[in-house]
């Protein structure tokens, strides 16, 4: 498989570096705006809440509604923004049920949702079927902008030949930048 740029250009530096062609320049470190830092983790939570809220309301009106006999289930909506609240806490379905509890204003939730209601969710075709129109009404934005698609967003290969190999070669070059910079 040929060489990437990006992997040619990280190996003529670092035979530039070991022949002492060039020598490291460290920067100066750029003082840190905790209270910014703090105020942006604060708004991300916030806009990640009000795009679920907006997002599944919007997705609910392209999806038939579906009722059967016996009691009626818990709302798919509110279901569907559990699913994306429990996704982005990466947190147990306990954990979740109160994350939607104590969110549910924001996200206006009507009904309260248990761990088990969370549970069946993912198995729920309703709520699926929201969430699938979600992630197309999120993609609507950029469709025909994108030409290049990857997997986990990295830009490496996915196959493990070629992932085994190109780590194989960083840890040599990592073994030479640590040898070049200890002297």
């Amino acid at each position: 498989m040929p060489e990437r740029q990006e992997q040619k250009r990280l190996n003529w530096l670092l035979e530039c570096f070991e022949k002492g062609w060039k020598r490291y320049e460290s920067k100066d470190d750029k003082p840190i705006n905790w209270s910014k830092y703090t105020q942006a983790q604060i708004d991300e939570i916030d806009n990640f809440l009000t795009l679920v809220r907006e997002i599944i309301n919007d997705a609910v009106h392209y999806v038939y509604d579906r009722e059967g006999p016996g009691r009626p289930p818990k709302s798919a909506e509110d279901k569907a923004k559990a699913i994306l609240v429990q996704q982005f806490f990466q947190c147990s379905n306990r954990m979740a049920e109160g994350l939607v509890w104590l969110f549910r204003e924001k996200l206006r939730i009507r009904e309260r949702l248990t761990y088990k209601n969370i549970e069946c969710a993912y198995d729920d075709p309703q709520v699926l079927e929201i969430l699938h129109r979600a992630f197309l009404l999120t993609n609507e934005p950029v469709a025909g902008k994108e030409s290049d698609f990857t997997i986990d967003g990295t830009g490496q290969p996915t196959s493990i030949k070629q992932n085994y190999a190109n780590d194989a070669m960083m840890r040599r070059n990592t073994r030479a930048m640590k040898n070049l910079f200890c002297l």
